[in-house]
């Protein structure tokens, strides 16, 4: 959405900006051994900011669940 990564550390966790859609994703892990074997990590990708249809596909998830 913002093209950009997005890194915690430590002393300022990782926060989802307010308002942001997020959803699974994975990325290639570094190094020979991880290429060798194609490892990949888990990560939170943010896809978009929330906009009405979002939000009324979220509610309608919530009623029916």
């Amino acid at each position: 959405v913002r093209e950009r990564v997005i890194f915690g550390t430590p002393d300022a966790p990782l926060a989802v900006p307010p308002g942001g859609v997020v959803v699974p994703g994975a990325r290639r892990a570094a190094g020979a051994f991880a290429a060798a074997h194609e490892l990949s990590i888990a990560v939170a990708v943010l896809v978009k900011d929330r906009d009405p249809g979002t939000n009324a596909r979220v509610t309608l998830e919530s009623v029916l669940r």
